[in-house]
């Protein structure tokens, strides 16, 4: 990992197993994969663990720097940063995994249309009416936390579609970013925004012990000829409801800490 012919802010966290936490602001790495700040863990042998994160690089949705790092009483990492508009303040357990933080779920009533959102301050925002009208909060939420960063995707309000998708990062992710370099900005096409949060991939459809899955729902949208929007929930009954409604039932999305 070689950031040489670049100027960087750092700031570092020695761990209780003498190795060394690195957190980055958001003017990157030649090879960073997301617009956050993000941490990195030197080794005690001088080398960067690469089991870290995503090939050594944890990214910390939504925070744009960093201005300090400490471990609290548990041994967990404090990450006291700011995002676009205020100062953000995190905890994460040492092996990377964000502890515990909401993924909100809103309703539109006008456009039908799901949102979820693991930044606090988005969804205060839309509260307060910054996305526009009909926007509400369902009382469904799920848990970040995991292994694997998640790609949040959006449209356009025009060619569209406008709406926001979400994968964990992988083959479905690259996927639709391959997609995006080749397809017209004047043509309906799927935009990376951000890696958004934490978690966990399922496996044949299957969650390990101590999560519990996400399903996506899909309103079917392309064959209707409306914008296309996707439902995700731990809650299997938010998931049958839209299904009633000729929703296609998606299956296991990925797995949320319980």
């Amino acid at each position: 990992m070689c950031w040489r012919s670049r100027v960087f802010r750092l700031n570092f966290a020695a761990l209780p197993d003498t190795s060394v936490l690195i957190a980055r602001n958001s003017d990157g790495s030649p090879t960073s994969s997301t617009n956050s700040a993000a941490l990195y863990r030197l080794l005690p042998n001088n080398s960067f663990d690469m089991s870290f994160g995503v090939d050594g690089e944890y990214p910390l949705p939504g925070m744009l720097s960093v201005d300090a790092l400490a471990l609290d009483s548990n041994s967990r990492l404090l990450v006291a940063g700011q995002d676009t508009t205020s100062a953000v303040l995190a905890r994460y357990e040492l092996n990377g995994t964000i502890t515990s933080t909401p993924i909100v779920e809103f309703y539109n009533t006008h456009l039908d249309h799901y949102f979820i959102t693991a930044d606090a301050g988005e969804a205060a925002a839309i509260d307060g009416g910054s996305a526009g009208p009909g926007w509400i909060r369902t009382g469904n939420s799920f848990k970040s936390g995991g292994s694997t960063p998640v790609c949040r995707f959006y449209g356009s309000q025009v060619p569209g579609p406008n709406s926001h998708f979400y994968t964990v990062a992988g083959t479905e992710c690259d996927g639709l970013k391959q997609l995006q370099a080749i397809t017209p900005v004047t043509q309906k096409r799927w935009n990376f925004e951000s890696l958004d949060f934490i978690s966990t991939p399922p496996t044949n459809g299957t969650c390990p012990t101590g999560t519990v899955p996400v399903y996506r729902a899909y309103n079917n949208g392309f064959a209707r000829g409306v914008d296309s929007n996707h439902r995700f929930s731990s809650e299997a009954a938010a998931i049958q409801e839209v299904v009633t409604r000729g929703w296609i039932n998606e299956g296991v999305a990925m797995c949320a800490p319980i």
